[in-house]
């Protein structure tokens, strides 16, 4: 869900900008609403029995707002939750609910990277596509120079 609600950065430009020209302020958009826009659908997974947990964190947000930004959800947070909706947790989906906040945050600042790929994804970026193709490269150079010496690798 955070990749999909993540923003990604645009590359920095070195073009100097006149002072009196204006900044876009239009947001730029989500990977989700681009995805929206060009007609497709990110699937997401089946959460299981589990998935109770989910609706509660969206619920309460995933997010807090911090003095710089956002941050995870703390205990406070949830414990007003309950309070205002009559619905006691137990201190185990609490727990839950705290890590379900600090991995969509990890997430979303992960997801900033334009070149992310979709958590759970088989689709490599291409700099891991690069790193694969050297380590594969590296490793077939060393077997070839050993057959070709004449020994076992």
């Amino acid at each position: 869900m955070a990749w999909l609600n993540a923003t990604p950065k645009a590359k920095p430009d070195n073009t100097v900008r006149n002072k009196s020209s204006k900044k876009d302020d239009a947001a730029p958009p989500t990977r989700r609403e681009k995805l929206m826009a060009e007609g497709r659908e990110h699937a997401l997974p089946d959460p299981g029995p589990a998935g109770y947990l989910l609706r509660v964190l969206f619920d309460v947000g995933p997010l807090q707002p911090g003095g710089m930004g956002a941050v995870p959800l703390d205990y406070v947070q949830l414990q007003a939750w309950q309070q205002c909706h009559g619905m006691p947790l137990s201190s185990w989906e609490s727990e839950q609910l705290r890590v379900l906040s600090c991995e969509y945050f990890r997430e979303q600042h992960r997801a900033e990277d334009p070149s992310a790929a979709a958590p759970g994804s088989v689709d490599e970026t291409p700099e891991q596509q690069q790193d694969r193709r050297q380590r594969v490269s590296q490793g077939l150079g060393e077997q070839l120079r050993a057959f070709a010496a004449g020994r076992k690798p």
